[in-house]
């Protein structure tokens, strides 16, 4: 029978070496690779050691923060005009006396909202004499304040006798004409009963003269409130405070067509009225509140609206009220 033979043998030398040596360069480059990340690692955490590394974060947001402190921010927020803002606007202007041509033709707009060209400068080098009679913006403004007092008073346009030149620009001559508003005597005169039979006083008072004479059978008494002081009883028709005026319309079925006028822009006004209600138009910036035996106190509501303050306002009243009068303005 045949032997059998075992196929299997080892490694020769040389395959063992090269293996070792394969291992061994592996090896050395690991070792060497590891210490130069390790070398790398620690010179990092060196440098940020040396720099507050640790904290870096918190150490910016605290330089952040401390150069803010105790300082204003004065960059302006940005203010948006809406276009119905502007176009009231506009139309108040009209109303005045503007012409389209002056405001720029046409309401504009920008990215903060629309605007009113003639608006964004001195309103007076858009202001153009040759279209108002020769009168400056500050004439006509003038002008238009004392007009509008008298024809609020009810006076008519004929009555003022309105003339343009002169120093001023404009002049008046105000002839008051009972025949025109039914014998109604000059606003502002309250006629009572003579106290007296077979003779008459007529007495005017003002903040400054009394006056006293023998004329007809009737007596007229002028008084002037001073601006800003309430008398100890309700007013009655005629004391208005000095520099206002109230135009009423009677029987105005819930119209705004009554109005009053002031010297100045207002910001409180107190009225009495044997009207059981009264309102004035909120639109306008103002509100209307009760303060009890028929007086009311107008108030300023408006200020961060934008719409500027009032020299007059439209208000309504019950179609029987006979009276509203100016007690005092601020």
């Amino acid at each position: 029978m045949k032997k059998m033979r075992n196929g299997k043998r080892g490694f020769t030398l040389l395959e063992i070496v090269t293996v070792v040596a394969i291992i061994v360069i592996i090896a050395g480059a690991a070792v060497v690779g590891v210490t130069v990340t390790l070398q790398r690692a620690s010179a990092t955490k060196a440098y940020l050691e040396d720099n507050n590394g640790r904290n870096f974060e918190s150490e910016a947001r605290n330089t952040v923060k401390n150069l803010t402190v105790n300082t204003v921010d004065w960059t302006p927020v940005p203010k948006y005009t809406p276009q119905n803002l502007a176009q009231k606007k506009w139309d108040e202007l009209l109303a005045f006396g503007w012409t389209e041509e002056e405001l720029g033709g046409e309401l504009k707009y920008r990215d903060n909202g629309w605007y009113i060209e003639a608006l964004e400068g001195d309103p007076s080098d858009a202001w153009d004499p040759a279209k108002h009679n020769g009168l400056t913006l500050d004439q006509y403004t003038d002008m238009k304040n004392t007009v509008n007092s008298y024809l609020k008073a009810g006076y008519t346009m004929e009555e003022l006798g309105l003339t343009y030149g002169g120093p001023d620009g404009y002049s008046l001559n105000p002839q008051w004409n009972p025949g025109l508003h039914n014998g109604k005597p000059v606003p502002g005169t309250v006629i009572t009963p003579d106290p007296t039979e077979g003779s008459t006083t007529t007495t005017t008072t003002t903040t400054t003269t009394t006056t006293t004479t023998t004329e007809s059978s009737e007596t007229t008494k002028e008084i002037e409130t001073p601006a800003n002081v309430t008398p100890d009883k309700p007013a009655t028709p005629g004391t208005n405070a000095a520099g206002s005026s109230v135009n009423l319309v009677q029987n105005d079925n819930n119209g705004w067509h009554s109005n009053m006028t002031f010297g100045s822009q207002i910001t409180k006004v107190v009225i009495s009225t044997d009207s059981p209600s009264f309102q004035v138009n909120e639109g306008s910036g103002y509100k209307a509140k009760s303060l009890g035996d028929g007086q009311y106190e107008i108030y300023w509501y408006a200020d961060n609206w934008g719409i500027p303050k009032r020299t007059d306002l439209n208000f309504n009243v019950s179609n029987d009220a006979s009276y509203v009068t100016v007690v005092s303005y601020e």
